[in-house]
């Protein structure tokens, strides 16, 4: 039963971590996952309760999986947006069009 504990936990803290968005977090959750799943092997044969909790293991971690790489591709497309319009700030700053610090003037 502790083994099923552990990989039902491990699973929440996937969920958690993806669910804020939290990358940190999610890094953190997805090591304790590779240090745990060995130890966790090691104890010996798996009982159906066991292999039915690793199975939902597997579907929380690739569910994170897919949060990590949708995240990665609106950054990309965030970045690329960016980039775009780079030399129009660029030119903006040029001719003095940022406010001035001091009196908020053009």
């Amino acid at each position: 039963m502790a083994r099923q504990a552990t990989l039902a936990a491990l699973a929440a803290h996937l969920d958690s971590a993806a669910g804020a968005a939290d990358w940190t977090a999610l890094a953190r959750a997805d090591q304790a996952l590779a240090t745990a799943l060995p130890r966790l092997a090691a104890l010996g044969p798996w009982s159906t309760a066991e292999r039915s909790a690793l199975a939902h293991l597997r579907e929380r971690h690739a569910a994170a999986r897919r949060d990590c790489d949708l995240a990665l591709a609106e950054m990309g497309e965030l970045l690329a947006a960016m980039r775009g319009r780079k030399d129009g700030w660029l030119a903006y700053a040029e001719t003095g069009g940022w406010p001035d610090a001091a009196n908020g003037a053009h």
